[in-house]
């Protein structure tokens, strides 16, 4: 059986649908026999997906880049219409056009979210086969429920179906090596993820260095790594400010994963890369601001979220991530190390 699973973007979403792939691969072995995955995904967040031992095919597709460059929706239609036939599509996205790309493909079950259900009501129209559920759901629910009912199973979505996500995304072997030539196992390695793809989903700068002095009395070899992408100058300078602190050169998602692998915890806001880790198996806190807990939150005894909302919206414009006190999330901190 040759499946198709389109998860377009962004960082945390692809994550949130690539952790089902060892249950898809095993699920649908069951019950067809012999399954072929391809994960089509836009070019951007290809890498991520590298590796993986559960996708057979990975399908990147310069979607952002046809933003700037229209000439590229054409390679775009090509590259889709050149892969093979599916027996099944599965559209994890709910916008239209991932409902589009989805029609594009050679299938003749295309199966995604209902009208009621979809993020964006229009792609709904595109799928033979519609599930409904509805959209304030955790997200990770909501993509169960569409595997659910492909599978005929009976049971309802529980984090334990996930316990053995461990080893679905990994770095390849260069990369390891590569990483753990400046990670000191001696350590306690900690991570602090400054930035995200919204600001209200940022802890402040001086609020990350409290926290770090907080480690700091309590945590004897502590190291602090900082990772960037575009605030290069402000994290250096966050960075620079005592020597608990690694800052790290430019690292792609190859990098990034086998970074976090190697750590003792992982702290940051509701974005991608605490999204990893929680994918990853790594302990993480994940703070979270305008987003509500309800619906995003990731779970088990390694986790710990943190939130002073209590909301089933998005509230744009809200910075309570600044409200959660470093102390508090010092004594998690500390929680989350004493079990490992």
């Amino acid at each position: 059986m040759r499946i198709a699973i389109i998860r377009l973007s962004s960082l945390g979403d692809v994550i949130s649908s690539a952790v089902f792939l060892k249950f898809i691969k095993d699920e649908f072995t069951k019950k067809y026999g012999k399954v072929h995955i391809t994960f089509i995904v836009d070019a951007s967040f290809k890498e991520i997906l590298e590796n993986s031992p559960y996708i057979d095919d990975i399908c990147d597709i310069p979607l952002r880049k046809s933003k700037k460059n229209k000439k590229n929706i054409f390679d775009v239609f090509s590259k889709l219409r050149s892969l093979q036939y599916f027996d099944i599509v599965i559209d994890f996205q709910g916008l239209l056009k991932s409902a589009i790309i989805g029609k594009i493909l050679k299938t003749n079950e295309f199966i995604g979210y209902s009208k009621d259900s979809a993020r964006e009501k229009i792609a709904s129209f595109f799928y033979t086969k519609k599930v409904h559920i509805a959209y304030k759901e955790h997200i990770l629910k909501r993509q169960y429920e569409i595997l659910k009912n492909i599978l005929d199973l009976d049971s309802t979505f529980s984090f334990d179906l996930l316990d053995n996500r461990e080893g679905i995304l990994k770095s390849s072997n260069t990369t390891q090596s590569k990483i753990d030539n400046f990670i000191d196992s001696n350590n306690i390695n900690i991570l602090f993820v400054a930035e995200a793809s919204k600001a209200e989903k940022e802890y402040s700068l001086d609020l990350f260095y409290k926290l770090a002095i907080a480690l700091k009395s309590n945590i004897n070899n502590l190291k602090i790594y900082l990772i960037w992408d575009k605030k290069e100058k402000e994290i250096r300078e966050l960075g620079a400010r005592d020597d608990v602190f690694y800052v790290c050169d430019k690292l792609n998602f190859d990098e990034i994963k086998a970074l976090l692998s190697k750590l003792n915890l992982v702290i940051g806001g509701d974005t991608g890369i605490t999204h990893l880790a929680w994918a990853l198996n790594t302990p993480s806190i994940t703070l979270y601001g305008n987003t509500p807990l309800k619906r995003y939150e990731l779970c088990g005894d390694k986790f710990i979220s943190m939130s002073h909302l209590n909301t089933n919206e998005i509230i744009k414009g809200d910075f309570s991530i600044n409200k959660i006190q470093p102390d508090e999330i010092a004594k998690s901190a500390l929680l989350l190390l004493e079990k490992k």
